[in-house]
């Protein structure tokens, strides 16, 4: 498994959504979704461990609701999910 970066830099586009997130994990939030910003989703997922998995649309034709679902902590997944299984 790839080493695991703790957090992206503070003052950056990539740390906002990071802790738009993590603000709320488990919770759907809507998040705007343009092209540039599926680039920072895969980078949360590979680099930083998160489980971001899209629930619905948002409504009108952009973005979506998403949520944090879950994250690993060294070797350990941690699910936000009630119910959920322990691997994504």
């Amino acid at each position: 498994m790839r080493t695991l970066q703790s957090a992206p830099k503070e003052g950056t586009r990539l740390r906002e959504v990071y802790d738009l997130f993590m603000a709320s994990p488990g919770t759907p939030i809507d998040w705007p979704t343009a092209r540039s910003q599926k680039g920072m989703k895969e980078t949360l997922i590979d680099f930083y461990g998160l489980d971001i998995r899209f629930v619905g649309p948002r409504g009108g034709n952009k973005g979506g609701k998403y949520v944090l679902a879950g994250m690993y902590r060294g070797s350990e997944f941690v699910s936000f999910l009630e119910g959920a299984a322990q691997e994504p």
